[in-house]
């Protein structure tokens, strides 16, 4: 038996699979399940809450399904420097003027704006944001296919 012109990315893809798409297909989501209290919706590592029998983030929140967590929306307040607390993508928070240090504000980075539903959006990244992933992806899977046919 011959080997493939490309035998050595087999050890390349297998390690690709494991690491980009075993945690994916493993993160359950608890967000929008049926609850009855608060600990079913695993508050403390996704700070969802059990509202109306349905595990949701606050009103003041948004669930963000890459990290499976409720993130402050821009406006909101939250702890400046916090290990738990994080604002929504693209966003930060900046310390109030004239408060304590420790509280702030989730405020948009440099060359992001904040959209309509309190969100940070960059026109320039949002269009081509996954474009280097696909391409990879394809790549990939068009190796992966030459590589066993």
């Amino acid at each position: 038996m011959t080997k493939s012109k490309f035998w050595f990315m087999k050890p390349v893809i297998l390690s690709y699979l494991a690491i980009v798409w075993l945690p994916c297909m493993s993160t359950s989501s608890k967000y929008s399940s049926a609850c009855i209290s608060d600990s079913d919706c695993e508050t403390t590592r996704t700070f969802l809450r059990c509202a109306g029998q349905t595990c949701k983030c606050p009103a003041v929140n948004h669930f963000d399904v890459e990290i499976n967590r409720c993130l402050i929306r821009v406006g909101g307040t939250c702890e400046v420097r916090s290990k738990t607390q994080y604002c929504v993508s693209y966003a930060e928070c900046k310390a109030n003027s004239g408060k304590s240090s420790t509280v702030g504000t989730c405020q948009c980075r440099n060359r992001y704006k904040e959209t309509i539903d309190s969100l940070c959006t960059s026109s320039s990244t949002d269009t081509h944001k996954h474009f280097g992933s696909i391409v990879i992806l394809i790549l990939l899977f068009v190796l992966t296919l030459y590589y066993y046919l």
